[in-house]
């Protein structure tokens, strides 16, 4: 734990006279910026090692130098029992604002607004075990004005028991729950959500039966707006009261989302997000004052059935060589470059295409399917539900929509297998898919051969679907945990896919030799311009992390006695500069459909970073004194001086 590492460290470096009696420490902190820390606690000696043992106190004071009416103030009180946490422990965060209200010649009238957070806590041999509850009160002039949050948990030995209670009665966005755990920690019985959403109430009633979701309603003014059955679930349940061997129920548990194996759009799914959501920031506001709480997550705990996943590890194995086939049926084109180029000569090129980039797509979902069929996550879902949900893309019969030289035409496809509720069947269905795309291959390469060319429009075509290939390939190389990679998907969709597309489309429309010549220049320079941007954004995200880097500080910090707590000079500079103009600018370039605009306002970030760091070196107290906290991103930039 986090606060027992902080006490061993500055047991270690106190000067501590040598015995073998409990002893008492008391000690002041002298942190960065002005803070101050109070200790005190005792300790006993053994074979070398200082124990705590007995009453433990810790005040923290913040000071803030930017804003000096604001006041912060930690306390932490409780007892350890052989280096462990033993009884009531109290946790109580201060958060203080003093206000001038008035100067009357040399007297002046205040405030104080006060905001606190406390949470007391039960432990057992360090494990928390009993009642913990947690309040968030405001005052204002010492005075209580309300209780804005409270809660209860109860716990046995480490783990959720018996009732929970939670309540936020902030008037613009109330919420309630109350609930209840099984003997092992997990969800059960009813579990009710009055909450507000869009300015109206709203009560959610779940049902779980020992972590097993059943059941879940939403109502409005007791009108019920949504009723939704987990049937299988159910059915499950029922079969293990008549025979407790008929299913496996996992040892493993599961976090608040209760899944039977539905994707993500789901109502089933869905429906449990937006309270799973508010109850989890809540906890962890909540049980975060323990600084050494483990996975605050674990709290809300449901259960899972275990699938015997063995018996389909050849349809598993079956599927990934079908995929492989469908891959290798797709690159079949003889000649790929210019099948892009010129797919609107011809109505069925224009459909070929559209169908073969239609499944290039479905592949892809496929190879998510049957990574997660690989994982052991698949052994804790219902392969039946699982693949209906996640499979639906796949239909029967599917009426394809298509442009053609700009008219939307239609064509249908039918295939024999539908409901793809097994590895079998889903098996089926992707080999007739890989039947319908080499029929297809072939016939494209049998026109497209029929298709006459020019040695020069040919040589054009080659060099510019081979930059297309490279600009593809540079954007799709970039993982999506990247930072830049919210502006790359932009790009590809804009101009990549889109803008694109259209010059792509007005060449493909052109007959003449010269005209389709100046599209094809004007498509390489396009290229040419958004290849640059990968490069151009990852510095721009390495610069911001230099300019986070030289803005930030290291503090003393308490609980570990090193200096290892970072803060940033010129709070307000960074946060209004480098933290909300650079978000503004970098979200307004990813929202252009102008590509030289893109390019102008990367540049204007470029020019904000060279201002923050000359800035970092001047005197900027009246420049920050300017930037209030609902200053605009604009105004930012003109108090600043960024043109």
């Amino acid at each position: 734990m986090r606060l027992l590492t902080i006490l061993w460290v500055l047991l270690c470096l106190s000067p501590l006279v040598q015995a073998q009696k409990v002893k008492e420490y008391t000690g002041k902190i002298v942190l960065n910026e002005g803070d101050t820390g109070n200790i005190k606690f005792n300790y006993y000696d053994t074979r070398g090692q200082r124990v705590l043992d007995g009453q433990y106190r810790l005040e923290i004071e913040k000071s803030n130098k930017i804003e000096p009416y604001l006041y912060r103030k930690q306390v932490w009180e409780g007892a350890y029992t052989k280096n462990q946490k033993q009884g009531i422990w109290n946790y109580k965060d201060y958060y203080h604002r003093l206000a001038i209200r008035d100067i009357n010649g040399f007297e002046v009238s205040t405030r104080l607004e006060s905001e606190v957070k406390s949470l007391q806590a039960t432990y057992q041999e360090n494990l928390p075990d009993g009642t913990w509850n947690f309040q968030k009160q405001l005052f204002d002039q010492g005075k209580l004005v309300r209780v804005e949050e409270d809660m209860e948990i109860q716990f046995a030995k480490g783990i959720p028991a018996r009732n929970i209670r939670i309540s936020d009665l902030n008037k613009q966005n109330p919420f309630s729950l109350k609930g209840e755990f099984d003997k092992k920690g997990f969800m059960h019985g009813a579990w009710q959500f009055d909450y507000v959403k869009d300015s109206l109430p709203y009560k959610e009633i779940r049902h779980y039966q020992n972590g097993f979701l059943t059941h879940l309603s939403v109502l409005q003014k007791g009108d019920t707006l949504q009723a939704l059955r987990f049937e299988d679930t159910l059915q499950k349940l029922d079969s293990l009261e008549k025979n407790p061997k008929a299913y496996v129920v996992s040892e493993i548990h599961f976090g608040a989302l209760y899944t039977e194996g539905q994707k993500g759009s789901d109502p089933k799914v869905m429906g449990q997000a937006y309270n799973n959501e508010r109850v989890q920031q809540m906890l962890n506001q909540a049980i975060n004052l323990d600084t050494g709480f483990i996975n605050p997550g674990g709290i809300l705990r449901t259960a899972r059935f275990e699938y015997a996943i063995e018996q389909h590890q050849e349809e598993i194995a079956q599927l990934s060589v079908l995929l492989d086939s469908l891959e290798k049926a797709q690159n079949g084109i003889n000649n790929q470059r210019f099948f892009e180029v010129n797919s609107q000569r011809t109505d069925s090129l224009a459909w070929s295409y559209h169908y073969l980039q239609k499944v290039k797509k479905y592949t892809k979902e496929l190879r998510r399917i049957e990574s997660f069929v690989l994982s052991e996550q698949f052994r804790y879902v219902n392969p039946a539900i699982y693949l209906l949900s996640h499979t639906r893309f796949l239909l029967a019969e599917d009426s394809m929509v298509y442009d053609y030289n700009g008219e939307i035409r239609k064509m249908a496809v039918r295939f024999r297998v539908d409901s793809l509720y097994s590895l079998a069947r889903l098996n089926t269905r992707v080999r007739e898919e890989v039947q319908m795309v080499t029929q297809l291959v072939k016939s494209a390469n049998a026109e497209l051969d029929k298709v006459l060319k020019s040695d020069k429009l040919e040589a054009l075509e080659a060099t510019l679907v081979n930059e297309k290939h490279k600009i593809d390939s540079l954007y799709q190389a970039i993982d999506n945990s990247k930072q830049e990679a919210s502006h790359i998907r932009a790009y590809e969709r804009t101009f990549l896919e889109g803008q694109f597309d259209e010059l792509k489309h007005d060449y493909s429309e052109s007959d003449n030799f010269q005209t389709k010549q100046e599209i094809a220049y004007q498509m390489l320079d396009f290229l040419e311009t958004l290849s640059g941007i990968p490069a151009q954004l990852e510095q721009i995200y390495t610069t911001r992390d230099s300019v986070e880097s030289a803005y930030t500080v290291s503090r003393f910090d308490p609980y570990t006695y090193t200096y290892d707590v970072e803060t940033k000079k010129k709070k307000k500079l960074y946060e209004k500069a480098a933290e909300e103009l650079f978000t503004a600018l970098m979200n307004q370039a990813k929202q252009e459909k102008d590509l030289n605009k893109v390019i102008d306002t990367l540049s204007r970030v470029h020019a904000l970073h060279e201002l923050l760091f000359k800035l970092l070196e001047e005197d900027t107290t009246r420049l920050e004194r300017r930037l209030k906290s609902k200053t605009s991103p604009e105004d930012t930039a003109k108090i600043i001086g960024l043109n």
